[in-house]
């Protein structure tokens, strides 16, 4: 599969109550599996585990996609490079999705192209794909920089998951409203991005990487 294939979301399926259960737990194994942009062995089982758990349930797309790609990998028993890929970016699919529908309509840019060579980046909100521990060394190892305050140096605020009176209401998160009233005094330019747009520049960068 070429990285320009898209695997549609499992978000955009209507599942019953007991699958949506089952999808949900997926989803939450995918963002902890995500936030370093490579799966190793171990982590494919895992993913293995969830499909025998689960395997009656996975008899539509996008899960049947799954299934039948863990029907090849236990064919011989070996993940090779094609494999691990096309595995990353289901799990891409579904854990860049969020059940909870979008944050802060309106601030963020539209499929940001994330640079991070010298860029200084803070986080806000709840993470979902790792801690901010996790994110630190995620960017220390592209050469990024990790702040924790907004300032006219920052280039990115990559925003996680936020309480519901903030969805309406961007002032309510400090950082946020930070950059958003430097940006509109012409004081900074920061990029204010998703954390799925943020794990998304992590992968691109190690499939170019790799």
């Amino acid at each position: 599969m070429s990285d320009k294939e898209k695997i549609e979301s499992p978000y955009s399926y209507e599942y019953s109550p007991l699958i949506q259960t089952a999808v949900d737990g997926l989803r939450k194994i995918a963002s902890a599996i995500l936030f370093d942009g490579k799966i190793d062995d171990y982590e494919v089982d895992i993913i293995r585990k969830w499909v025998n758990e689960n395997d009656e349930i996975l008899t539509g797309e996008p899960l049947s996609s799954l299934k039948k790609l863990f029907k090849d990998i236990n064919a011989d028993n070996i993940i090779d490079t094609k494999e691990r890929e096309k595995l990353l970016l289901f799990l891409d699919a579904i854990a860049s999705q969020d059940s909870r529908g979008t944050l802060l309509h309106g601030l963020f840019t539209k499929n940001p192209e994330i640079v991070f060579q010298n860029k200084e980046f803070v986080f806000t909100g709840e993470l979902q794909f790792g801690s901010v521990k996790k994110a630190k060394k995620v960017l220390k190892k592209l050469n990024g920089i990790f702040s924790e305050k907004i300032s006219p140096s920052t280039d990115y605020l990559v925003i996680g998951m936020m309480l519901p009176d903030v969805y309406n209401d961007h002032t309510k998160d400090i950082k946020t409203a930070k950059a958003v009233q430097l940006n509109n005094k012409n004081k900074a330019q920061i990029i204010i991005i998703r954390e799925a747009d943020f794990v998304n520049g992590v992968l691109k960068k190690h499939r170019i990487n790799s």
